[in-house]
């Protein structure tokens, strides 16, 4: 972690079932959906102003047969265009990467450990109910 840490709060709400479209088309004028009814209260506690250097080992799939040079370059020159196959983000994709580039080595790590608590990592969408999953962050001390 590159920038000190500092946080901020998101409350806001959702509505935990939403109608699908066909059920809308299909009753029309006459469908009515209650968002009271449905309305939870979400807050986040986030991470603001982070900077990360992220450090990668590239591991083969068994169809890859080119060299890891071919892999690793490719790599740094999509870096350094920013393109990416999805757009980088951290835990949810309302988080996303701004500036996802060639690291300055001139930023140094922050020099202290702090247990960060429980975050979410990322949501499971690939079961019948999208569940979340969560980590313990722990920030170590840069040797």
């Amino acid at each position: 972690m590159l920038n000190e840490i500092k946080w901020f709060s998101i409350r806001r709400n959702e509505v935990t079932d939403a109608p699908s479209l066909s059920t809308v088309l299909k009753e029309g004028r006459r469908y009515h959906f209650r968002a009271p009814d449905k309305r939870d209260q979400r807050n986040t506690v986030a991470l603001r102003d982070v900077a990360y250097r992220i450090h990668a080992q590239i591991e083969l799939k068994p169809h890859a047969t080119a060299h890891v040079a071919k892999y690793r370059d490719q790599f740094h020159r999509r870096i350094e265009r920013g393109a990416s196959f999805t757009h980088p983000y951290l835990g949810t994709r309302e988080f996303s990467c701004t500036d996802f580039s060639t690291p300055d080595y001139s930023n140094q790590p922050i020099k202290r450990s702090e247990d960060l608590g429980v975050m979410l990592l990322r949501i499971d969408y690939d079961t019948p109910a999208p569940r979340s999953l969560w980590f313990t962050a722990e920030l170590h001390r840069a040797s």
